[in-house]
């Protein structure tokens, strides 16, 4: 006489015997219907939705120019490779505890979803320090994006050789979209409760 079943083995099998048919894999992503022709505007818009603010650089303005209206030289860490000083690079992160402004290079951004694409944290600090908590520890994020940066969505941002070369020699990547916001607790909007306060995306730097 055969033993019975285990619990274990007649639980998969009535979850086998629910399991639906299989479905075919829906068509590609065909993308937006439309978006306005200003990829930039879209872009400034949900950004400013989601909490966010852009700033784009005017003819004789530098990245330096915006960063001195939001901190001194002394308050702010600036990722390598942008036209702007800030205060030493730290060994670690506890050394971030006074740093109010981090900024820091962008590959890409998102007109549809203002999400911007950080592929860069491994390179604030030394190899050792890892510093992938900078923009997480920050009062303000400021994120700075190269002219042409702007794409509709997800798909097209991908499809780019910059935005796959920097995730293919990134060893940690994020993308952010606006400052951090939680409603969790009340429903109620919070800004900061678990990252930045307020974020800046500076459009048209050399980067």
């Amino acid at each position: 006489m055969p033993a019975p079943p285990t619990s274990r083995a007649a639980f998969l099998a009535r979850l086998r015997a629910v399991v639906p048919p299989a479905k075919p894999l829906p068509p590609p992503y065909p993308g937006p219907e439309a978006f306005p022709a200003d990829l930039l505007e879209r872009f400034i818009e949900t950004t400013r939705a989601v909490g966010g603010t852009v700033h784009v650089l005017a003819t004789d303005e530098t990245l330096a120019d915006v960063l001195d209206t939001l901190a001194p030289a002394t308050d702010r860490l600036v990722g390598p490779g942008l036209d702007a000083t800030g205060r030493p690079l730290p060994a670690q992160p506890h050394d971030l505890a006074d740093v109010s402004v981090v900024a820091a290079r962008a590959v890409v951004g998102v007109a549809e979803d203002a999400a911007v694409l950080v592929a860069d944290l491994d390179h604030i600090g030394p190899p050792v320090a890892r510093l992938r908590s900078a923009p997480f520890l920050a009062l303000h994020l400021v994120l700075v994006l190269g002219p042409g940066a702007i794409v509709p969505d997800l798909h097209a941002a991908h499809a780019r050789p910059d935005v796959q070369a920097a995730l293919d020699r990134a060893d940690f990547a994020v993308w952010i979209s606006g400052p951090s916001k939680t409603a969790d607790i009340a429903q109620t909007l919070v800004h900061g409760a678990h990252g930045p306060e307020q974020l800046t995306v500076v459009v048209g730097a050399s980067t």
